[in-house]
């Protein structure tokens, strides 16, 4: 008895360290990098828009937007869409990675680094 009692308490003190609980707290520093990786791309790409790279910064203003989309609509408690959202940010990333492999090949060989 006092075995499964401590499961049982073992259990509910680590639940909130499980990373597939939507309530987890690597769940939250998970949406919170997602986050901050938001902000920073959208500071990326209105530095490509100033240089004329128009294709590769509307590629990660999408990513951005749409990944703030998901970190807010996770809080408000709509997981299924922000779950949508944040998988469609992810597969903006393709692009991103595409284009930005493009350009470096482009400037390399413009003999620039």
């Amino acid at each position: 008895m006092a075995l499964l009692l401590l499961l049982a308490t073992a259990a509910g003190v680590a639940a909130p360290w499980y990373s597939h609980d939507v309530d987890s707290v690597p769940h939250a520093i998970d949406l919170a990098g997602s986050s901050l990786l938001a902000l920073g791309a959208l500071l990326l790409a209105s530095l490509l828009y100033e240089r004329g790279r128009r294709d590769l910064s509307a590629w990660l203003t999408l990513m951005a937007v749409l990944s703030l989309a998901a970190f807010e609509l996770h809080a408000a408690g709509a997981d299924t869409v922000a779950g949508l959202l944040s998988l469609s940010s992810a597969v903006c990333t393709v692009p991103v990675v595409v284009l930005g492999v493009a350009e470096g090949r482009r400037l390399r060989a413009g003999g620039s680094r």
